[in-house]
């Protein structure tokens, strides 16, 4: 599984980089432009924004949670194995998991990444929050300047 995430990661890391970049880019640009249109009362267009909003989060969402689950599904075969190995008798079967154990161990952890830049995981969607609400503020501020 550790390759298939290296060769994902690899494959696909500039692309998804690109596409997180964008889609923070969007979100946030897109609120700006909701707050503004609220502020001076056009809400002719709220609804379009609103739905450009919720595309992106959801663009967001089926990049991460994917690689969310298969990194938390790595984890678990990992602590179901060490329980089969701490309840096995049986020799020939202990040598086999224990084998299988310390290839998932070389392994190290199973984490997509695009581009080894960041991990792709749910802690992406809080960094992701953060990052668009300072945007939105010093956006917010640069508008109430005017």
């Amino acid at each position: 599984m550790y390759k298939c995430v290296q060769i994902f990661s690899s494959a696909y890391g500039l692309a998804l980089l690109c596409l997180l970049i964008y889609s923070t880019l969007v979100i946030t640009g897109a609120a700006y432009f909701l707050y503004v249109g609220l502020r001076i009362g056009d809400s002719q267009g709220v609804p379009g924004v609103v739905v450009l909003i919720s595309m992106e989060i959801l663009k967001f969402l089926i990049i991460v949670e994917p690689c969310h689950r298969a990194t938390m599904e790595s984890k678990e075969t990992k602590r179901i194995l060490t329980e089969i190995n701490r309840q096995t008798d049986e020799p020939m079967l202990v040598k086999e998991i224990t084998q299988f154990w310390k290839q998932l161990l070389l392994t190290t952890k199973v984490e997509f990444s695009a581009m080894g830049i960041v991990n792709i995981d749910r802690r992406l969607i809080t960094s992701i929050i953060n990052v668009m609400s300072t945007f939105l503020v010093i956006l917010i501020q640069f508008h109430n300047l005017q």
